[in-house]
């Protein structure tokens, strides 16, 4: 009894080993699987036809992989059933087109991050479809011609997000309360976009935010109350905009933690209003002055206190 109890769990050891890492090619044809480190990766690139993409995930889905990468291809969109009964962690698309992401709202397989670039969707993007996500902490999105967030955005985004990050989006404006309702989020980046302006009221009142990066863009003043109630801050990146001054004021609450300042290609006046920000050398200033023209493509590191005159 003993002997055949043992028999039965080394069966099942053999069952499970098996099962782990990437499934046989051939099963799995024309996508391919790659294991590296932590991530096993179902990888398809070149596909068209939304049965195939089923036909791939049912065979692989006995398989413990994590992750699921979507490149060069074009489809009316991706089945809701591909995740069914699996745990895909970490969702990648890349030049990608659709006529919708999704047919109907996926169940959630514990997606923590999606990471889209050169995605276009034909019907154009629709938050719904992300509803499902209930999990997801890290958003990614490079390069897709969003112009704006709709209104879905918000309601059907989870509210579990850590890291959101959009680049070479074409956005141009933002509501004023945009992301108000994420109060996970630590890490926001909107870089090579157009917006004018940022507010405080865009974030949650108080917020974890430990990094804020809003490059190049078209911002040419600083709010006064945008650092209010930030107590976590240590990143700060206005890098790329048309910025001239640093006032203290609004500075003067995150001083004390934050870590870096990042304010280069902006027109900044190396004047009177600069003074208190050299003061600080725990932090890490990167910049270089724009006027007056004595100072013209000084860095910052490199002012003395008799360099600006007041």
């Amino acid at each position: 009894m003993v002997l055949r109890a043992g028999l039965i769990l080394c069966l099942a050891a053999a069952l499970v080993s098996a099962e782990r890492g990437c499934p046989y090619p051939e099963e799995i044809e024309p996508c391919t699987c790659k294991q590296h480190g932590e991530y096993v990766d179902i990888q398809c690139s070149n596909m068209y036809d939304t049965e195939e993409l089923l036909r791939v995930f049912e065979n692989a889905r006995r398989y413990h992989f994590n992750k699921f990468t979507l490149m060069g291809s074009t489809l009316q969109y991706i089945p809701h059933e591909v995740f069914d009964d699996v745990e895909v962690k970490y969702m990648t698309m890349d030049n990608v087109t659709f006529r919708n992401t999704f047919d109907e709202v996926p169940s959630d397989p514990g997606l923590k991050e999606l990471f889209a670039r050169r995605v276009k969707v034909l019907a154009g993007w629709d938050w719904e479809k992300l509803s499902g996500f209930k999990n997801l902490e890290r958003l990614i999105m490079l390069d897709m011609p969003l112009k704006k967030l709709s209104a879905d955005f918000s309601p059907n985004v989870s509210k579990k997000l850590k890291y959101l990050s959009f680049q070479w989006c074409s956005i141009r404006k933002l509501k004023d309360d945009e992301f108000a309702d994420f109060a996970d989020l630590e890490e926001f980046e909107l870089s090579q976009d157009a917006i004018v302006d940022i507010k405080r009221t865009m974030f949650p009142r108080r917020t974890k935010l430990r990094s804020l990066a809003v490059e190049y863009n078209k911002i040419s003043a600083i709010p006064n109350d945008l650092f209010s109630d930030m107590p976590n801050l240590e990143y700060v990146a206005f890098k790329g905009n048309m910025i001239s001054v640093l006032p203290e004021a609004t500075f003067q609450p995150v001083m004390p933690h934050l870590r870096y300042l990042d304010v280069r290609a902006n027109p900044i006046k190396c004047d009177c209003l600069l003074v208190w920000v050299l003061q600080y050398r725990h932090l890490n200033l990167s910049g270089k002055c724009y006027k007056p023209k004595a100072l013209y493509d000084k860095n910052f590191y490199e002012l003395k206190p008799d360099d600006i005159l007041c």
